[in-house]
């Protein structure tokens, strides 16, 4: 630069300067463009940028409000109604595994009689409307006919209503004529939840089951039996919640062993939130066992791996379950295969359709045609066949789609991540293809988890970790109940008179197959002994 200037002050000829001025006009108007021209690739470069980042910020917008708003399912607007139409039929994975029950009919229902008669004056205007002409001053005779009545039926409902029952145990005097001995005896009462309990057994078990059943808040239900005259405090519902639970007890671990003992049915795994409502302790999650021979429930301040092995604990085979990332250790299990939910890889796909019509639609189609395959097979054998000869070829078209968005979509684009989720865990996707008791989807799972997912939102979890545990108890019993196709009150008192008989009560599947027998064309051996 020092230079440049020193010969700029050496050049005396003024033509010579102008020459050189004209030089640097030339190479500043080049540069000129240059700088244009790289402003204008910069400023495009933010253009695709900012419209990028703008669609993904429509996407999570368009999710977060489904999320919110939407009616917490996976709506595929095109084809939903043909789906419900052609998926009548259950998949196997989720048939009952105990005779069908006696359809309910309103005959059984008890019958009050009510006669209803009318006055003169509007049987007067009836005889107009009946046809029956007559002028003023006319005599008319209206008599009721003797056993002739137009009979129809309504069904109604009566209010619950709180009685106080006064027990009167009868007192007898003993005595030894030999001896002159005597004793005082007294007559045995009511069984009781616990010792002075001051509520029956029935009051507590519907207390109990309008929570976790009807997800009906105890203050909620306070308020109901305060109009009906009784002042009973919350505390006191909790009490009678602790006595029941303690009963069923002795049937959750039971549960747990029929879920893992049915040698013909894959096991689900799911978890959820579960909040703890006071400062000392900190929040946890329900953990979710199940499969058709019942549903069991844990509480667990973690969402680590370890519960999930814990839960399997002695379990050899089949395990259906989402991609969170502590069941990864499943992959290196020798005992357990694993196998992924397919509606979970179709979520994402569900969320983008309206973005990407084409290209989501041509996956949703290629899923959807396998889960309704899942729906028409007959048997266990036609179930194999069916995955054989029609969902590999449709799951490998829906490999090569997949495929081909990866390849067309950048990296950081949400189609390509929806399929990198699938095809990067492609052998737990398709792992339902090679073993039969696979399910396709874990949805058995989460609609387990749903009744606790209710409860939340109305109760907001418990106050204490021991109040959890007892939430887990009840659910366990409440969903295995739903199972079995038992009424959930009618169970739990059944195991309460169990247990003060000294008797070791059954669990739900178990006394649904001894009153109903198993289902039709179930495999030999539904439970195996352990």
């Amino acid at each position: 630069m020092e230079a440049a200037e020193e010969l700029f002050h050496s050049i005396k000829d003024p033509e010579t300067l102008r020459r050189m001025g004209l030089h640097l006009l030339d190479e500043i108007a080049k540069l000129n463009k240059v700088v244009a021209k790289s402003r204008n690739e910069r400023d495009q470069k933010e253009l695709e940028k900012q419209l990028w980042l703008d669609q993904a910020i429509k996407l999570n917008l368009h999710k977060l409000y489904r999320v919110a708003f939407g009616f917490g399912r996976e709506v595929n607007k095109l084809r939903d109604r043909e789906r419900l139409k052609t998926e009548k039929q259950l998949t196997l994975q989720t048939s009952s595994l105990v005779g069908m029950i006696e359809e309910i009919k309103n005959d059984n229902l008890p019958v009050e009689e009510k006669v209803h008669l009318q006055d003169e004056e509007r049987l007067l205007e009836r005889c107009h409307l009946a046809g029956l002409v007559f002028k003023d001053g006319d005599e008319i005779e209206i008599t009721q006919v003797e056993n002739l009545f137009e009979e129809s039926f309504e069904i109604t409902i009566t209010k619950e209503t709180f009685k106080k029952v006064q027990h009167k145990r009868a007192k007898y005097r003993a005595k030894n004529l030999t001896t002159g001995e005597e004793k005082m005896l007294t007559a045995s009462g009511p069984a009781k939840l616990y010792a002075k309990c001051q509520f029956s057994i029935d009051f507590a078990v519907h207390i109990v089951t309008q929570k976790f059943l009807n997800a009906l808040p105890y203050e909620r239900q306070r308020r109901d039996i305060r109009r009906a005259g009784i002042n009973v405090p919350v505390i006191t519902l909790c009490r009678l919640e602790t006595g029941v639970s303690a009963h069923l007890e002795c049937v959750v671990e039971k549960i747990r062993n029929d879920i893992l003992t049915t040698s013909h049915l894959a096991v689900g795994l799911d978890e959820t939130k579960w909040p703890i409502l006071n400062t000392k302790d900190s929040n946890g999650y329900f953990w979710i066992l199940c499969n058709q021979a019942g549903s069991y429930y844990r509480f667990e301040p973690s969402r680590s791996g370890e519960v999930a092995m814990e839960l399997l604990k002695g379990f050899s085979g089949s395990v259906v379950s989402d991609k969170f990332s502590g069941y990864l250790q499943f992959i290196t299990n020798g005992k357990i295969n694993w196998g992924l939910c397919l509606a979970h890889g179709r979520r994402e796909f569900i969320s983008l359709q309206e973005t990407y019509p084409k290209e989501c639609g041509a996956v949703i189609d290629l899923m959807d045609q396998v889960f309704k395959i899942e729906h028409t097979a007959k048997n266990w054998d036609q179930l194999a066949l069916l995955r054989l000869e029609k969902s590999t070829p449709l799951m490998a078209a829906l490999k090569e789609k997949l495929e081909e968005i990866q390849r067309e979509f950048l990296p950081r684009d949400e189609m390509r991540k929806a399929a990198e989720y699938i095809l990067s865990s492609w052998e737990q996707f398709t792992a339902f293809l090679k073993d039969v008791k696979l399910p396709i989807t874990n949805n058995e799972s989460e609609r387990a988890l749903r009744q606790a997912v209710l409860g939340r939102k109305n109760y907001r979890g418990s106050k204490t970790i021991d109040g959890a545990d007892r939430a887990a108890i009840l659910f366990t019993v409440v969903e295995s109940c739903k199972k079995a196709e038992l009424d959930p009150e009618d169970y739990i008192k059944y195991v309460i008179t169990e247990n003060h008989e000294g008797r070791e009560p059954l669990t739900p599947l178990k006394l649904a197959l001894q009153m109903r027998g198993p289902a039709v064309d179930l495999p030999t051996g539904l439970i195996s002994e352990k």
